[in-house]
């Protein structure tokens, strides 16, 4: 089963990009965070494998199989929730909402195995909207077959679909944003949350904060969920270079200046696809 009794679904995995950049000897160490989530859908399910079958046999409880699912989401949704930080200072528009956006890669065709799973998928999302038990979070699924899409348009555009449908979503969840200030000294200065450590001198101020998270799901929570949450993410370290002063400029790379040179460290160039926009 894939949703044990702690409400937690198996191979469930928070990854992040975490990136810093410090601007000379003793001056605070800028630093931006984007964090995801992978994993296998978080309903009572499991697989079966047979010797006479080419493909694993996959089944849904028969009782109950979508308790704990709205803990599960209310549990992400206080870690993800930006609105609980008291951040004094700061220019932060008040959130109403906090949103959970599951990005679903499982095959739905006809008479596919894993569509069973998505129809589940589906209406456990029914029921935990039917809870009221998330009164300030946003649940959207968003389905995205990623083996139809490579049969169907190829591995480019598949690459370039996941991002058309989360641009606007990721946009709104945000990064996270701070400094590492070498001196405590100094944190009456920070406009924003106050992390201390132990083992670290200083201190981390941190503002803004990312607020919701986007979740990339497969049924074993590997290759689909790799390539699509890799993909996406990359979308965001352009983002989270540009805000660190670091130029991802290809002109700038080979010697060339450039209008938009921040006067940070020069990453080798990526590739920017000119129709869709996306850093490969």
């Amino acid at each position: 089963m894939k949703l044990p009794s702690m409400e937690d679904s198996a191979m469930e995995l928070s990854v992040s990009n975490l990136y810093g950049f410090q601007k000379g000897q003793g001056r605070a160490c800028l630093s931006t965070t984007y964090i995801w989530r992978r994993g296998t859908i978080p309903i009572w399910w499991g697989a079966e494998l047979k010797i006479t079958a080419a493909e694993a046999e996959i089944y849904v409880s028969d009782h109950d199989p979508y308790k704990g699912s709205a803990r599960y989401y209310q549990r992400l949704s206080n870690r993800y929730d930006k609105r609980n930080i008291d951040i004094v200072g700061t220019n932060q528009k008040r959130i109403p909402l906090v949103p959970i956006v599951c990005i679903n890669l499982l095959r739905n065709g006809e008479g596919k195995s894993e569509s069973i799973l998505v129809q589940h998928f589906e209406e456990s999302m029914n029921h935990v909207r039917s809870t009221g038990e998330l009164p300030n979070t946003r649940v959207h699924f968003i389905n995205y077959d990623w083996h139809a899409s490579i049969k169907l348009k190829g591995e480019q555009r598949t690459i370039e679909g996941p991002w058309y449908l989360l641009k606007a979503p990721t946009i709104s969840i945000g990064i996270s944003e701070g400094d590492y200030l070498p001196s405590r000294q100094r944190m009456k200065d920070c406009q924003g949350e106050v992390i201390y450590n132990d083992d670290l001198v200083g201190a981390f101020c941190i503002r803004p904060h990312q607020n919701g998270v986007i979740r990339f799901n497969c049924a074993d929570s590997l290759d689909r969920t790799n390539a699509a949450s890799y993909f996406g993410a990359l979308q965001v370290f352009t983002e989270q270079c540009r805000r660190l002063g670091i130029s991802l400029d290809s002109d700038l790379a080979i010697g060339y200046q450039s209008a938009n040179n921040y006067g940070g460290y020069i990453l080798p160039p990526y590739h920017q696809d000119e129709k869709s926009g996306l850093m490969l």
